[in-house]
């Protein structure tokens, strides 16, 4: 168990993988809660519970150009504070197995994840009461991005656009046999409120 803040730093020539560990109570008055990833990072077999940035993404931060792969994980109590990404905030290649995202919190987009620019893969995943302050209540998906989602389950997600999901100019996105119930919006969509995704 690895508890304070700002916890890892992986620069853009790293790769670091990590398996069995909890980040907890991590505080970040920058980018990434727990993990500020600009290289290679593989995770599996973790959970990151109660971080909090000022920033961009409560838990993770990945920047352009970095790869991120995790499974078997789960993302708890996570929060972004004034910004984006309640648990993680993607700019690049993520691709995400096997993994539950719980009561994640942004104050702006994406309770549980923000995908800007970024190429985003979701494979049996679920996404349970995640809030967003503005759009997507698991899922903003921004600007050039594409997003992928196969076998998830998106329950009780609240939002004022998209309850489970917004979509902003983005540049594609599919479903695949995935579930949503009970999930709500304010205004528009709420299930999936899309604003000109191809």
């Amino acid at each position: 168990v690895v508890n304070g803040g700002g916890i890892i730093h992986n620069n853009a020539y790293g790769k670091v993988t990590i398996e069995n560990c909890n980040f907890e109570n991590g505080v970040s008055e920058n980018n990434g809660g727990a993990i500020n990833n600009y290289g290679e990072l593989t995770l599996n077999d973790v959970k990151f519970e109660n971080n909090i940035t000022r920033r961009l993404g409560g838990a993770i931060y990945a920047y352009k150009n970095s790869k991120t792969t995790i499974s078997n994980a789960k993302f708890n109590n996570n929060v972004s504070e004034d910004s984006q990404g309640g648990a993680i905030y993607n700019r690049n290649t993520l691709h995400i197995t096997s993994t539950e995202f719980n009561r994640n919190v942004s104050d702006g987009d994406g309770g549980a994840i923000f995908n800007c620019r970024g190429k985003l893969d979701l494979i049996d995943t679920r996404f349970t009461d995640n809030i967003s302050s503005a759009s997507g209540g698991a899922i903003k998906s921004h600007q050039e991005s594409r997003i992928t989602v196969i076998n998830n389950i998106f329950e009780s997600n609240t939002a004022m656009n998209g309850g489970a999901i917004n979509l902003y100019y983005c540049d594609s996105m599919t479903i695949r046999n995935s579930e949503f119930n009970k999930n709500q919006s304010t205004y528009n969509g709420g299930v999936i409120h899309n604003n000109s995704c191809k």
